[in-house]
């Protein structure tokens, strides 16, 4: 798929508070949901050597949340926004973690 040839992708869900997209997107232990599912189908396809590099953000009132490093002063926010690489796009001031496996990724 996308991951296996160096493209991006984006997990995206978008809706009104209680509709359901945390169940969604992350599901209960027993049936996970569909994060977990795709990063598990990524990995499925990469050879062993392979890293995926990732960030993990929430959209929430018109800014970003960093969910890998939120913010340590109390405020809640930190300042990020939406860059262009050289070949990808990126939230500039937002952690960058890297997993060589589905189980590092998910239990970052």
């Amino acid at each position: 798929a996308y991951g296996q040839t160096g493209t991006n992708a984006t997990i995206f869900a978008y809706g009104q508070t209680g509709t359901g997209k945390t169940y969604t997107m992350d599901g209960p232990a027993k049936d996970p949901g569909l994060m977990s599912k795709s990063i598990t189908a990524i990995f499925a396809g990469l050879p062993d050597s392979r890293q995926v590099h990732f960030q993990y953000a929430q959209l929430y009132d018109s800014d970003f949340l960093d969910l890998l490093e939120p913010p340590t002063d109390g405020s809640g926010v930190k300042k990020l926004t939406i860059a262009e690489g050289p070949n990808f796009t990126f939230l500039k001031g937002a952690k960058f973690a890297t997993a060589t496996s589905a189980q590092a990724l998910i239990q970052d």
